[in-house]
């Protein structure tokens, strides 16, 4: 008789927890497209990306596994860090003030003066990036600024584009779709932003070595074959393809069978793992 794991078991727990990076050609790509643009030499007329996805595509995990590539720097010779990358998430509402009072935090200012007006902030984040040697700013979930009314959408796009004027180094966004249309709405910014669209899933040899990483990383005692047809599909059916989720989903599979001692991942062990999807449009689910 199989031994049965309690429902609290360390590598449970190691599995929940465990954030490596996994290697898929799609990621790389946009991580190579992020290097090249930041050690790209001319400054003038820097090529910027706007990173186009789905909500659990990985945009973030892209941005900060880019980040901890180019962490802060101890900079010897002044009182202050160098930050190469600014890594900024985005609040919800489009809200400039908020945005850049955020960005003046990360930039190491404690305190930022209440009901200062737009352009004393622009500068003073301008003048830090400068001083702090800031060679890109990621700006995450940017669909959250670019949200609101046609004025509101006017003023972000002119944000922008002075913050690249102002800085001439790459800038780097990453939203949904609708952040596309608002910001390549304008000529201007269309020209200098380069759209990539990171899609879902879909049967095929990418989404077969993605889902192989995953078995090495789930580290079970037996092979589940994850690449096997009937539960590439059953994944796909499931998760809709989202990155994310398709993690979430293998991870609590390999959690059922660390727990009822099969040590593999088979269609009965997704069946009956503890997973529950969010409610994504297009997405149904029967329990």
């Amino acid at each position: 008789m199989k031994s049965v794991a309690p429902l609290s078991d360390p590598r449970i727990d190691a599995l929940r927890n465990d954030d490596r990076w996994i290697k898929v050609p799609r990621f790389e790509y946009c991580l190579d497209l992020l290097e090249r643009a930041f050690n790209a030499k001319t400054r003038g007329r820097p090529v910027c990306y706007i990173f186009i996805a789905d909500a659990s595509m990985g945009k973030t995990s892209i941005a900060l596994r880019f980040l901890a590539r180019h962490p802060p720097q101890r900079n010897p010779a002044a009182e202050h860090d160098l930050i190469p990358v600014l890594y900024v998430p985005v609040g919800d509402g489009p809200e400039l003030g908020a945005l850049l009072s955020r960005m003046l935090r990360l930039l190491g200012l404690q305190y930022v003066p209440p009901r200062r007006r737009i352009y004393e902030l622009h500068e003073q984040v301008a003048a830090l990036c400068k001083k702090l040697g800031v060679r890109m700013i990621i700006f995450d979930e940017i669909h959250h600024l670019l949200a609101g009314s046609a004025k509101i959408q006017e003023r972000c796009r002119n944000f922008i584009k002075d913050l690249t004027n102002d800085l001439q180094i790459p800038i780097i966004a990453m939203g949904i779709e609708s952040a596309s249309q608002a910001l390549l709405c304008d000529p201007q910014l269309r020209t200098r932003f380069r759209p990539v669209r990171i899609s879902v899933w879909e049967y095929g040899d990418d989404l077969l070595n993605f889902l192989i990483s995953l078995e090495r990383k789930a580290n079970l005692h037996q092979p589940s074959n994850l690449a096997q047809s009937a539960i590439v599909h059953k994944i796909l059916e499931k998760t809709g393809g989202y990155t994310g989720l398709i993690i979430e989903l293998v991870t609590e599979a390999a959690a059922e069978a660390i727990r009822d001692g099969s040590e593999r991942i088979t269609l009965e062990t997704i069946e009956k793992c503890e997973w529950v999807p969010p409610a994504f449009p297009g997405m149904s689910f029967a329990f």
